[in-house]
């Protein structure tokens, strides 16, 4: 009995999933940028079609375009490998090397680490600077729950290596456009991947909210930090740093706890 139940829970989608969770958390990571090779060639293809010299709404356009050209090429590529590797690896190592693409995708802990840093640094800077710095960090350390452990997962589960490839693929553009993420190009791209990622944010909205629906928008996971936060009364721009690490730290915990009883569950009563 129990022998068949540990091995429809080995079976379950989510299994993968909660063991690319353990594995991007222990990963030492110390920064949750793309590689450097995959940014100078998205930062230099943003730098060709978004010149300064072009008119606010055909560089919007232009970035439509691309995040749709990316983002074919991400799901085409995602297909291709899946195909692949059945045929290139035994059938135990394909699960493997799905699990191990997850876990890589993630960042989450290079983003911790990030927020750690930020911790320390909003110390010597000036009272406004240090809360723009702060405000910042949080935000992206939010966003990055909710595109990493949440978002890629929900892709991965809903499309496989697919949906993995087009949500990185997102990732990676929106990173590339940071210089550029209030101007008409960077809204466009940053615009199209929240479209995307929303019901993702909106969950780890919720898990940061501890059960409380987020405020309305297109990151539904900052807002939500934003107000936990509030709700808290921390003034000192340090001290809100080291609360959110707190609050996504468990947001992630309640999420991997999610996943854990979606795969027991299943087994059980499968």
């Amino acid at each position: 009995m129990l022998e068949a139940f540990l091995i429809g829970l080995a079976a379950q989608p989510v299994t993968p999933a909660v063991l690319a969770l353990f594995v991007d958390r222990v990963w030492p990571r110390a920064s949750a940028r793309p590689p450097a090779s995959v940014q100078r060639l998205a930062t230099g293809l943003v730098g060709r079609l978004n010149r300064a010299d072009r008119p606010a709404a055909t560089r919007q356009m232009r970035g439509f375009l691309l995040w749709s050209v990316v983002a074919l090429f991400a799901l085409g590529a995602g297909f291709g490998l899946a195909r692949a590797l059945p045929a290139l690896l035994p059938p135990e190592f394909v699960s493997l090397a799905e699990l191990l693409l997850l876990a890589a995708g993630m960042g989450f802990n290079g983003a911790r680490a990030a927020a750690g840093r930020a911790v320390d640094g909003v110390a010597g800077l000036a009272p406004s600077r240090a809360g723009e710095v702060a405000r910042v960090a949080c935000d992206r350390l939010a966003t990055r729950l909710a595109d990493g452990p949440v978002a890629l997962i929900l892709g991965w589960l809903a499309l496989g290596l697919p949906g993995l490839f087009l949500l990185k693929a997102g990732q990676w553009l929106v990173a590339a456009v940071e210089a550029d993420r209030d101007g008409a190009f960077g809204r466009a791209v940053r615009a199209c991947h929240a479209v995307v990622t929303l019901p993702a944010s909106f969950i780890a909205g919720v898990l940061i909210g501890f059960g409380r629906l987020p405020p309305r928008g297109l990151n539904p996971a900052a807002a939500a930090l934003s107000a936990a936060l509030g709700r808290r009364g921390f003034a000192l721009p340090a001290q809100r740093v080291a609360a959110a690490l707190v609050l996504v730290d468990r947001a992630h915990a309640l999420w991997l706890l999610a996943l854990v009883v979606a795969g027991v569950t299943a087994a059980a009563l499968g």
